[in-house]
């Protein structure tokens, strides 16, 4: 009838790292819309944060879903108030063409090694402090479910002298978490055959099927 899912995780907060609860994939089946089944699974929720209390919970609700932002926001039926903490932008690299090399004076741009994962998770850290909710990541925790996939050799490094001023890593999470194409809208449907046929002809990727995975990484 329906699902959610309370979890756990190391975040920071005012520059320290907590235990924050973050409740996601809240899934109702339209029947049993409008029962209590909502409020019922929120006090179920409540029961296990008595007993394993945290600071505050956060959630992310996608633009236009109007569904969740009007059952979810309201404090209506027992659910916990919900405050707007601002829009978060997901931006996309379109990869298919070739990009132009990025040089900066004095800065330079290495591949990650082992041997200097302590200084890379350092630095990611002293960064995601200043910032609220985001992630508190380990070096110990590359191989383990928390950073599942993710090895040294994935990142890149911008080094200027001996001080690390940057950090990126290309992380492909396929082989536990895909987002898969359910269907196209009308144009883009008509438009995939062609689109398809050019990118056996040039750099452009072909669009996956309806069902299929999306090809991309984090």
């Amino acid at each position: 009838m329906g699902m959610g899912a309370r979890m756990m995780l190391p975040a920071w907060i005012n520059g320290s790292t907590q235990h924050l609860g973050y409740l996601a994939d809240l899934r109702g089946d339209p029947a049993y819309r409008g029962s209590t089944l909502l409020a019922r699974g929120y006090r179920f929720l409540r029961q296990l944060h008595e007993d394993d209390p945290v600071p505050l919970y956060y959630s992310l609700i996608l633009d236009g879903n109007r569904l969740a932002l009007d059952n979810l926001t309201r404090a209506r039926g027992g659910l916990p108030k919900y405050r707007d903490m601002g829009r978060m932008l997901t931006p996309a690299i379109h990869l298919d063409l070739p990009r132009r090399k990025v040089r900066e004076t004095g800065i330079s741009v290495e591949t990650g090694k082992h041997s200097r994962l302590q200084s890379i998770f350092d630095f990611i850290n002293r960064q995601y402090g200043r910032k609220q909710f985001s992630p508190c990541y380990l070096s110990g925790q590359l191989g383990t479910a928390r950073l599942a996939g993710l090895k040294a050799e994935d990142f890149l490094v911008a080094v200027k002298g001996n001080a690390i001023v940057g950090v990126i890593a290309a992380w492909d999470q396929r082989a536990f978490r895909q987002t898969c194409v359910e269907q196209y809208s009308l144009a883009l449907k008509s438009l995939r055959p062609l689109y398809n046929l050019a990118s056996k002809l040039t750099p452009l990727k072909a669009l996956p099927a309806p069902g299929r995975a999306v090809p991309y990484f984090y």
